[in-house]
């Protein structure tokens, strides 16, 4: 079991959660919303590039998103790391429950323009309403190549 929060910036650490003895979910500190120092947050950066950096593996990155928000500009960069590093990756747009279903689209269009992204492409995903879950669990199958 992993501990959340309602507050962002809560993950400080780079956490390992073993599945089926055979592959890990790597969760990464968060950089978006935050409410800590500038050096904090240089360190999570610092510590995160080296994970990325280093890990060998067969890896899927998700890049999770704030629906309701402009991607900011560390959600630009790391996103353009990801690409430039051309490594398997999904970005998906979190807190689908928080916004009406009209807001939606004009929403996913800002992010589509800002991540350079086809909106297709873009994930939408509901932690409360189990929105998506069904599509992101079949994607790690996929990866996986089991079903």
């Amino acid at each position: 079991m992993a501990r959340i929060s309602s507050q962002p910036g809560k993950t400080r650490t780079i956490n390992f959660y073993l599945f089926d003895n055979t592959w890990y979910l790597v969760d990464l500190p968060g950089y978006g919303y935050a409410k800590v120092s500038y050096a904090e947050r240089d360190n999570w950066c610092k510590m995160v590039d080296e994970y990325m950096s280093h890990y060998e593996g067969e890896r899927l990155f998700w890049q999770l998103v704030d629906i309701r928000h402009a991607p900011t500009e560390q959600d630009i960069q790391m996103w353009q790391w990801l690409c430039a590093n051309n490594v398997k990756k999904m970005l998906i747009a979190t807190k689908a429950d928080k916004i009406s279903r009209g807001a939606r689209d004009k929403n996913l269009a800002v992010i589509s323009r800002a991540m350079g992204l086809p909106r297709q492409e873009i994930k939408i995903f509901s932690s409360v309403t189990k929105e998506g879950k069904e599509e992101l669990v079949a994607e790690i199958a996929d990866f996986l190549g089991v079903e």
